[in-house]
Order: C-alpha cells, then structure tokens, then sequence
C-alpha cells in the first residue's frame, strides 16, 4: 500500500509540473494575491477544458458571480471560478498524499525486529506484526490474552497483600494494641484487585463499617478480624485481633442525637431529645418543606409568560386602533364634505378639523383618536411645505386601513384635475361609509352575544343547582 502511494503522489507531483506552462500567457495577467492557487492553475485549466461545458453551466451560481463582479458578461470570471474549485480538489489530494507518506516512513522507522511479545497483567493486548520471509511480507493482528497465574504466584500475591492489609486496616489508629478510631475495612487490595471478606468476633464493639461502638469498656475489649482474601479462585484466612477503646473520634452533632434516639425511649410513643451535646444546652426546631422557595422559579416561569404575551396585547391594541379608525370613518367624510360644502379649501377643511379636536382633547384627556391624531399630523406637513397631494396621500397610507387609502386617493385625484366633483365623490362614499358602519356594529353586536352566551350558560347551571340540590337533599330515600 506504501509503494502504492508513493507511486500515485509522484505521477499527480510531475502532473502539476508538466502544465505549469499550460495557457501560461492567459494566467499571467491574473493577480497572484487574488488567485491563491495560481500555481495550481496549469492543472486546472487543463482539467476544466478538458471536461464537458454542461458541468459548469450552473445558472444558480453564474447569478451570484454576476452579483459579485457586477459585470453582464462574466465569461472570463465564470471560467476561474470553475478552474479554482478543480485545483482546490487537486491540491488537497496532493497535500493529504503527501502527509501520509511522511506519516507512513514515520511509522517504518518505529518497527523493530521482535523475537517476543508481552503478555500483560491486567488485560489481553493486540500487536500488528509484519511477517517477513524470502517470499514476501504478510501483516498479521495477534491478540495475546493477559497472563495466567501458577498456584505459586496466586499464593505470593496473597502474601504480599496480606503483610499490607493489617495497615490499611489500622487507618488512622497507631497500633492494634489500641484502636480508638474507625477502622478501614477495606473489600479490595493491591494492584492484583484481591478481593478481601470479613468476619468480626463481636459486632456489637465493631461494625461493617469499622465504627467502634459507644458501649466499649474504658480498659477496652479484645475483637478478632478475620480477613478471607480471594485472588484467582485460589482463598486463604488472615485473622488478628485488635484491642478496641471507646472512639476519641469527635461525633457530630447528628450523630449524637441518633444514638440517643436510637437507645432511648424504646417503648414509649415519644422521644425526648437530649437537652445537652458536650456539655452544651442545644434547642430543636422542626423543619417542613417550604414553598417559599419555588416562589422565584414561579416568577421567572410567569415573568418569561408575560414577556410573549406582551406581542399579544400589542396586537389587540392594533386591532383595537383599526376598529376605532373604521368607526370614526363616516365623520372624517362627513366633515370633510361640511367644510368643504361651506368653501374651505381641503387644507383649511383639514385644519379646522384638526382645531376641533385639539379642543375636544383638552377637555377630555382620554378622547384620544387615531384618525384626528393622523390627520394632525398631516395637517403640520402641510403648513411645513409638503404638497396636499402628498400629505394626504401619506395620511391614507400611515392609517392603512382600505377605506382612508380610498378617501386619500379621491381626494388627490381630484385635487390634480380639478375640485368640481368632489362632493359628488364625498356625498357617496360618505353613503357607503354609514352603511358600512351599520354593517360594522351588526357584526359587533353577533360577537358581544356569542361572548356572553358562556356566562349566560353558567348562570343558568348555577340557578338550577341552587334550586335542585336543597329540593333532592330535602328527598327521604
């Protein structure tokens, strides 16, 4: 495979140096800062005229390039791009070629001649080995299981865990003439994994756990461990005795308080709590699960809750404002016509609207209305310059709502050729607009009803259980 690669990397190696020269004048009046790859560009070219026109006629991507050059014709730009991408791919075989050779010699200068091969301890191992005769070479994958031990080395492990297993026992204590401290009862030794099983002469001074009891005399109490050590199927019996006195290790306050529940008040429905730890007066106090502390999360959960929410009120203030804009509709026309009718320009006519309810506000702060508050707007643009057509033509559009979009483009219309028909205009699409707000609070009306159809069947539910209930109680059966 080696050889193979090498033979591969030196045919595409002499590829790339034999069209270096290769439509060389057309390649050197590109900037090399630009083409990164123009060393590359031999091969490329040669690639991509050697290969079907139908492969580069992507339209998808001849749009973008037009994008990006912004040039009609983009014959040379398109041809480039192509040439690029084929010497991306060529460059990047030859690269990876070449790693993988140096990787390979690498690998070969770490072989070695072997005459034997480990066999671990712990677990099977796997060796690639190259055998090589007269013939040839053949690699192989051996797998060599972990080594298995003599009975003589079983007992020698043991042995050996067995002078440190008194040790690790022992723990903290100095001795096993006096063991004052937990011990380490320990299930597993060594680096071999012997696995250890205990037995203890009186579990009353001493548990599984190696804690010394509270009843151990003063002058102390002899207990017997026996250890039955395990390695490879093969068993043997270590046991020592240790001289136990009554722990100096310092209990916690929790512990204390078990013990003394535990021993104390065996018999009786309550149990008093000692009243002194070391010498000093100690007080209790119940804890209960409290639901204070769910009380943030409940907020971030409503508070993220609201946070959406919020786009939905904004809607329903918008549908709200729309509702208020079709509403007022019929009175901006019919005003419009009225001050129109009287002689006032469509400007002073919108003006004196404007004036109107600038008063009406004053007197009443909540008489807020989008359709007056448009047209004042309007109103400014028109006293700061702007054309009527246009200010009125941006009012319609701002309130887009289809029926102010109508009345502004009558309004301009008419305004261009000629102010003659207008209150022809005006008085009809006052008439629709009237007809179309009767139609408007029907259609309201249906849904206050059906709005009020829940409550209505509530109610009534709630009238009949309050008659029928003290009438079936008041029933002997």
């Amino acid at each position: 495979m080696t050889k193979f690669i090498i033979v591969v990397f030196l045919v595409l190696s002499a590829f790339i140096v034999f069209t270096i020269p290769y439509r060389h004048r057309y390649k050197r009046k590109l900037s090399k800062k630009k083409h990164k790859l123009w060393g590359l560009y031999g091969v490329g070219m040669l690639i991509v005229d050697r290969l079907p026109k139908k492969i580069f006629q992507n339209t998808g991507v001849n749009n973008d390039l037009k994008k990006i050059t912004v040039k009609e014709h983009i014959i040379k730009e398109q041809y480039f791009y192509y040439v690029e991408k084929v010497c991306i791919v060529v460059g990047v075989i030859w690269l990876t070629l070449g790693v993988s050779i140096a990787v390979l010699y690498s690998e070969s200068k770490t072989d070695r001649q072997i005459s034997k091969v480990e066999r671990s301890v712990k677990s099977s191992n796997n060796y690639n080995v190259r055998i090589i005769d007269d013939v040839g070479e053949e690699t192989v994958k051996l797998n060599v299981a972990k080594k298995q031990y003599t009975e003589s080395e079983k007992q020698k492990v043991l042995e050996k865990n067995k002078k440190v297993l008194l040790k690790e026992v022992l723990g903290k204590n100095k001795s096993q003439n006096k063991v004052n401290s937990k011990l380490n009862l320990v299930s597993e030794i060594g680096k071999e994994k012997v696995n250890v099983y205990w037995k203890i002469s009186d579990k009353n001074i001493i548990n599984y756990n190696g804690e010394i009891s509270s009843n151990v005399k003063k002058q102390g109490e002899v207990v017997t461990l026996t250890a039955t050590m395990t390695f490879k199927k093969k068993t043997i019996d270590y046991s020592f005795g240790v001289n136990v006195y009554p722990s100096s290790d310092k209990k916690s306050k929790g512990n204390y308080v078990q013990e003394y529940v535990d021993e104390n008040d065996k018999y009786s429905n309550q149990v008093k709590l000692p009243q002194q730890i070391n010498g000093k007066k100690v007080t209790y106090r119940e804890t209960k699960d409290t639901v204070g502390k769910y009380i943030p999360i409940i907020g971030i959960i409503v508070g993220i809750t609201l946070f959406f929410l919020k786009d939905k009120d904004l809607k329903k203030e918008v549908e709200k404002r729309n509702r208020q804009l079709l509403n007022d509709y019929p009175e901006i026309v019919s005003k419009i016509l009225l001050y129109y009718g009287a002689g006032l320009s469509i400007k002073s006519a919108i003006e004196r609207m404007v004036a109107e309810y600038n008063v009406e506000k004053k007197k009443n702060s909540k008489a807020f209305r989008y359709a007056f508050e448009e047209l004042s707007m309007c109103s400014v643009k028109m006293k700061s310059g702007v054309p009527e057509t246009v200010a009125i033509s941006e009012y319609g559009n701002r309130c887009n709502i289809h029926c102010y979009i109508k009345l502004a483009g009558l309004i301009e219309q008419n305004l261009k050729r000629g102010t003659k028909e207008l209150t022809l205009v005006l008085k009809s699409e006052l008439k629709d607009a009237m007809n179309e707000r009767k139609n408007n609070l029907l259609k309201n009306g249906g849904q206050v009803s059906t709005k009020l159809l829940g409550p209505m069947v509530l109610m009534l539910i709630i009238t009949i259980a309050i008659i029928m209930v003290p009438a079936l109680l008041s029933i002997n059966i």
